[in-house]
């Protein structure tokens, strides 16, 4: 059985100071930034998320801002059991504590610097016609504009940067902490969550080789509505890791059947002479 080996030496996508607010995977490589515990889990601490709202609202119709989720990634060179957890961290002066997390995972990386908006023309090329061309506003009650309509929670989804390279990332699965999420105002829960609302989640995928991004945001959908402007994007702390195991090879597979059989047949031939 061989162990589950992460490629070393990735580069790293790097972010312009001018542009920090865009999508950047700088810092926040599970492998390479995070910090290895010996017994395959690699975690980064003290992350920042701005909301407490930003992956319900990717999960509603008119999905949601990518400014408000934190892009993670990981890249595996060959097949694993991985384990993800998200959990609300303390936060220290102007970051909170009060993360309701929820993640989405998906194959594959956006562009360095990505953003959404009439402006990235990589974003407008796969998205022709969804935005209008007004800024981000709230209008009866409801969040429109150019900052709505990018990161799909639940689906797979298109962001391209100013230089005009974009790229979709396919979505592969998602969780979030608590009961559920009713993101069409209608009373009834749409979204089922982890049953447990504990400022945690975590979640198990089968995955092959390759490079994965793990968005993560918060799962209070309400709370768009409910805070004051300060809260309202305040940043967030949480941590997040991501502990690989490896798939028994097929060998492996067959001996554990083999010894199985065997057992079965053991017990009928115990079961035969009494």
């Amino acid at each position: 059985m061989h162990p589950v080996r992460p490629i070393a030496g990735l580069v790293l996508l790097a972010a312009a100071s001018a542009a920090s607010a865009h999508v950047s995977y700088t810092g926040r490589d599970f492998i390479i930034n995070g910090t290895f515990d010996g017994v395959g889990t690699y975690t980064l601490n003290e992350q920042r998320v701005r909301s407490n709202y930003g992956w319900a609202d990717a999960a509603d119709a008119d999905w949601g801002d990518s400014h408000r989720g934190r892009f993670l990634r990981f890249t595996l060179t060959e097949a694993a059991n991985v384990t993800i957890d998200v959990a609300a961290q303390s936060g220290a002066g102007s970051v909170l504590g009060d993360l309701i997390p929820g993640f989405s995972l998906y194959s594959g990386v956006v562009p360095n610097l990505a953003h959404e908006g009439s402006d990235a023309p990589g974003y407008v090329a796969n998205h022709p016609g969804f935005l209008p061309t007004s800024p981000y506003f709230v209008e009866n009650g409801s969040r429109v504009g150019d900052k709505e309509g990018a990161w799909r929670a639940l689906d797979s989804f298109w962001l391209g940067n100013d230089a005009g390279e974009s790229a979709e990332v396919v979505h592969l699965g998602h969780a979030f902490d608590g009961n559920g999420i009713d993101v069409s105002d209608d009373g009834v829960t749409d979204l089922v969550g982890d049953g447990n609302p504990d400022g945690r989640v975590t979640a198990q995928f089968l995955l092959g080789p390759g490079t994965y991004s793990v968005v993560v945001g918060g799962a209070s959908y309400i709370s768009q509505y409910t805070e004051d402007a300060a809260t309202l994007i305040a940043n967030r702390a949480f941590s997040a890791s991501i502990t690989l195991a490896p798939v028994p090879e097929p060998e492996t597979w067959a001996l554990t059947a083999g010894g199985l059989v065997m057992l079965a047949l053991a017990r009928r031939r115990r079961q035969t002479l009494a």
